[in-house]
């Protein structure tokens, strides 16, 4: 399964995700609602993103425009 969710990821998040292991930054990314758009397709990888980090023990947090923050897990 979690071969099928890294090939739904985008190059540039994997190797966040493996820096941030490999140099143990901060277990959490922050990004903002924008970073993604909101057809299928787009909703699809953000989906797969998110879950990517949390088989990685990465947390993500998104915010929204008004700065509020939104704990996904």
């Amino acid at each position: 399964m979690s071969s099928k969710i890294e090939n739904l990821v985008p190059d540039d998040f994997l190797k966040m995700i493996q820096e941030i292991k490999t140099l143990n930054k901060s277990n959490t990314i922050i990004m903002h609602q924008g970073a993604f758009g909101s057809d299928v397709d787009e909703l699809l990888m953000l989906g797969a993103s998110i879950k990517w980090a949390n088989l990685n023990s990465v947390d993500v947090t998104i915010i929204s425009d008004n700065q509020s923050l939104c704990e996904v897990m």
